[in-house]
C-alpha cells in the first residue's frame, strides 16, 4: 500500500506494477490477489480493461472505495477457482501470492487457464534459498527450481526478468542503463548472489527475445526516499528520545544507587548497635542469672543457717532446763550480788579465778557438741548415683565449716550428669570423731595420717569408679549446670584431656580463667587481669 508499511516493500511491489503496466497496454487484465486494489488501478490506466481479484471480502470492499474513481473493478473470489471463462484475458499479474496457499499448482493451473494462447503470466514469489522463513502467513516458499519446474507444466515458455543471471532477460526498459553504465550482480567472491524475489514471464507462446539488462524503478515523486528520510527522522526522534529517558534513568540510578549506600550504612550502624545491646544484654542476663543462683544458693544457705540456729535454740533450752545450769546461775548470780564488778573484793576473785584456771584448765564442753555437729552434718544429703559418670574427688583436712558450704552447693545443683563424691579426710586434727561419716550419699576415705593435698588426692582417684574425675577444693562452691558444662565440653573433642572451670571470687570478681600446662606437666595459672 502506497504511503503505509515498509516502503523497501512497497518499492518492490510498484516495481513489479511498473513492470507490468508496459504489458498490460491496450489488454484485458486480471491481477489475481490484488489486495488494496493500487496495482489493479495502476493497470487500469492503460488497460483495455482491468479486474482485481482477492479471497477477502474486507478487502476487495476497501479497493472499491479505495479507487473508486479508477476504470478498475474488484471481485471477492478463489484464486483455485476463478470466474472466468478460458482465455478470458491478455495479461494474468500475480505477485507475492501463490506462498500463501499450502498446493500452489492449482492457482497456477487457473492462471494458465483463463490466459489467452498468446497471453502473459506475469508472477513473483519470495525465493525460499534466501528467505529466512519466519513469515507466519506464507504457508509454502518456493526455490526457483521448484518453481520453474511447477511453471513448465502450464507454459510453453518461462523468462526470469529481474534474476540477473547470464542468459536471462529483463523486461522493465522505462529506465535502462546504458552500455557504459555498470551493476553488478555479484559478491566479492565473484558468485551470483540468491535473488531475494523470483519474477517471471511465461505464456503458452513463444515469447519474444529480451536482453539482459538490468531494471530500476525512477520514482519522479521520490516517495520512497521521502518515506526513507521520514522513518529516519523519526527514529532520530525517538532514539534523542530514548537518550534523554536514559539519562534521566541514569540519573534516578544513580541517585537510588546513593540512597542505598546511604540506607546500606544506617542499617550497618543499627546492626553494630543492635550488636552491642545484644552483646550488652547477653552480658546483664548472663549477670542476672549469675546474681539469681546466687540468691538461691544465699536462700538455701539462709535456711540452713536457720535450721542450725534453732538447733542451738533447743540445745540451750536443755542446758537451761539442767540442774548443773541452775547451779552455775545461782552460784553466777551470788557472785554478782556478793562482788559487784568494780569493787576491790571483785578485782582480787578474777585474779584468783585466772591462776586457777590456768592450772586445771577450763572444763570441757559439754557432751552436747559433737551431737550438735553431726546434727549440722547430718543436715545435707547429696544423690550420688552408684554407675556414675564422674567421681568428684574434694580432700579434707579441717575447716568442716568450708566443706559443708561446698557439699551444700553439690546438693543444691544438681545437673543431669550421675555423680559420685568421694571425701578424703587427711587426719584432719580439728574433727571430731567421725563426723563426716553423718554426710549423706559420700564415700568417705580416711588416711591413717596426714598425706598432703596430692597424695590424698591420688587416693581418692584411686578409689574412684566415673569415668571422669573432678578434682575439686574443698574451699569451693559450685553454680548451676557445673557439672553439665565440664562433661560436656570434655566430650565435645577427642583430642581434649583436661577441663577447668571459671575461678569466681564471692565479691563476683575473676580469680582464674584456664591454665598453661607444659610439656614437663608443671601447670601455670593465668590469673584475671
Amino acid at each position: 500500500m502506497p504511503g503505509a508499511g515498509d516502503p523497501q516493500l512497497w518499492y518492490e511491489h510498484a516495481h513489479r506494477y511498473r513492470l507490468a503496466h508496459r504489458l498490460a497496454r491496450g489488454a484485458r487484465v486480471l491481477d489475481v490477489g490484488s489486495g488494496e486494489g493500487y496495482g489493479v488501478a495502476l493497470l487500469a490506466e492503460v488497460a483495455l480493461d482491468a479486474v482485481g481479484v482477492d479471497i477477502d471480502p474486507q478487502a476487495v470492499a476497501h479497493a472499491a472505495v479505495a479507487h473508486r474513481g479508477s476504470t478498475a473493478r474488484f471481485l471477492a473470489a478463489d484464486a483455485r477457482r476463478l470466474p472466468f471463462h478460458d482465455g478470458a484475458v491478455d495479461l494474468v499479474t500475480c505477485f507475492e501470492m501463490i506462498e500463501h496457499v499450502v498446493n500452489p499448482e492449482p492457482v497456477l493451473d487457473e492462471l494458465a487457464r483463463v490466459v489467452t494462447p498468446s497471453g502473459l503470466v506475469v508472477l513473483s514469489t519470495p525465493d525460499a534459498m534466501s528467505s529466512d522463513g519466519t513469515n507466519p502467513f506464507h504457508l509454502r516458499e518456493l526455490t526457483a527450481a521448484e518453481l520453474e519446474q511447477a511453471l513448465s507444466m502450464i507454459a510453453s515458455s518461462v523468462v526470469w526478468p529481474l534474476e540477473a543471471r547470464p542468459g536471462r532477460a529483463d523486461a522493465a526498459e522505462w529506465l535502462d542503463l546504458t552500455d557504459d553504465q555498470e551493476m553488478s550482480n555479484e559478491d566479492n567472491d565473484g558468485r551470483w548472489r540468491s535473488p531475494t524475489y523470483i519474477v517471471a514471464i511465461c505464456s503458452h507462446a513463444e515469447l519474444p527475445h529480451h536482453t539482459a539488462r538490468a531494471s530500476i524503478l525512477d520514482d519522479p515523486a521520490d516517495e520512497l526516499w521521502l518515506d526513507l528520510r521520514a522513518q529516519i527522522e523519526r527514529a532520530q526522534t525517538q532514539l534523542a528520545s530514548y537518550e534523554a529517558d536514559l539519562a534521566t534513568r541514569a540519573a534516578a540510578l544513580a541517585d537510588a544507587d546513593v540512597r542505598l549506600r546511604t540506607a546500606a550504612a544506617t542499617i550497618a550502624q543499627h546492626e553494630a548497635e543492635l550488636s552491642a545491646r545484644a552483646t550488652a544484654l547477653h552480658e546483664f542476663e548472663t549477670r542476672h542469672a549469675s546474681l539469681g543462683s546466687r540468691a538461691s544458693w544465699l536462700a538455701w544457705d539462709l535456711a540452713e543457717h536457720q535450721r542450725l540456729l534453732a538447733a542451738l535454740q533447743r540445745e540451750r533450752d536443755r542446758d537451761r532446763a539442767s540442774l548443773a545450769w541452775r547451779l552455775v546461775s545461782a552460784y553466777r548470780s551470788g557472785v554478782q550480788r556478793a562482788l559487784p564488778p568494780t569493787s576491790i573484793r571483785r578485782r582480787s576473785y578474777e585474779r584468783v579465778r585466772g591462776r586457777v584456771s590456768r592450772r586445771v584448765g577450763e572444763p570441757a564442753a559439754t557432751g552436747s557438741t559433737p551431737d550438735l555437729i553431726s546434727t549440722m552434718v547430718g543436715s545435707i544429703t547429696l544423690s550420688t548415683d552408684v554407675d556414675p559418670v564422674a567421681s568428684i574427688i574434694i580432700p579434707v583436712h579441717g575447716k568442716l565449716a568450708m566443706t559443708m558450704r561446698c557439699l551444700r552447693s553439690i546438693a543444691a545443683f544438681r545437673g543431669a550428669v550421675p555423680y559420685e563424691v568421694v571425701l578424703v579426710d587427711d587426719a584432719s586434727p580439728d574433727l571430731p570423731g567421725d563426723v563426716l561419716a553423718h554426710v549423706g550419699g559420700v564415700r568417705l576415705i580416711r588416711n591413717k595420717e596426714n598425706l598432703g593435698y596430692l597424695d590424698s588426692t591420688r587416693v581418692g582417684v584411686e578409689r574412684s569408679k566415673g569415668e571422669f574425675v573432678v578434682l575439686l577444693n574443698n574451699d569451693t562452691e559450685v553454680h548451676p549446670g557445673w557439672l553439665d558444662a565440664l562433661v560436656e565440653t570434655a566430650r565435645s573433642d577427642p583430642s581434649i584431656g583436661a577441663v577447668g572451670g571459671r575461678m569466681v571470687y564471692p565479691d563476683g570478681r575473676l580469680q582464674e580463667a584456664g591454665s598453661i600446662v607444659f610439656s614437663d606437666g608443671r601447670p601455670l595459672l593465668r590469673p584475671a587481669s
